[in-house]
């Protein structure tokens, strides 16, 4: 019986105190990190896409996707990487899409296709190695040097100034590095 009391004087009175303001604080965390969440990850991807913009006619980068776009795929072609040393050099293999804004413009790109290809091909020709490691630059890169490029060959080729006649967008539907085995 000494022994009972002895331990019973040596414990902590305040020890409930104690566990009471660390189950609060646990909870407290907890409910924040579920807002947060909720907030940032489930709120976005529950929210109707239409509803941030008009009518859902702007895509991420902010350029304007026509209602009557239409689509021209480039063929596919392979080209070599620039070598590095004296080994054999890489292969990049990529296909294009030029989104044209109207069929008007869609018509004018299939009369004159080669161009277009022509200056997809130099756009993608001639990379190095190590400019081809970072895909994401590259590619944004070379889709908005393409546009650019495009857009001022389409306005060479018209009759007449027209406004509406012009490339929105270039897209990559394929964009793949071989190195050499």
């Amino acid at each position: 019986m000494p022994e009972e009391k002895k331990k019973e004087a040596e414990s902590p009175k305040g020890g409930g105190m104690g566990r009471l303001l660390m189950l609060v604080g646990v909870v407290l965390v907890a409910a924040i990190g579920g807002l947060a969440t909720y907030l940032f990850v489930l709120a976005p991807m529950l929210t109707d896409p239409d509803a941030h913009t008009e009518a859902g006619a702007h895509e991420e980068d902010g350029h304007a996707i026509p209602h009557d776009a239409v689509s021209v795929d480039l063929t596919s072609v392979a080209v070599n990487v620039v070598r590095d040393g004296s080994g054999p050099a890489a292969l990049l293999q990529f296909g294009v899409t030029l989104e044209c804004n109207n069929a008007e413009t869609a018509h004018l790109v299939e009369a004159h296709k080669a161009r277009f290809i022509d200056i997809i091909n130099k756009l993608h020709d001639s990379k190095s190695r190590a400019e081809l490691d970072d895909t994401l630059l590259i590619k944004e890169s070379i889709q908005k040097q393409a546009l650019q490029k495009t857009n001022e060959l389409l306005k060479k080729l018209q009759e007449k100034p027209d406004d509406e006649i012009k490339i929105t967008a270039v897209l990559h539907h394929t964009f793949v590095v071989q190195d050499p085995v």
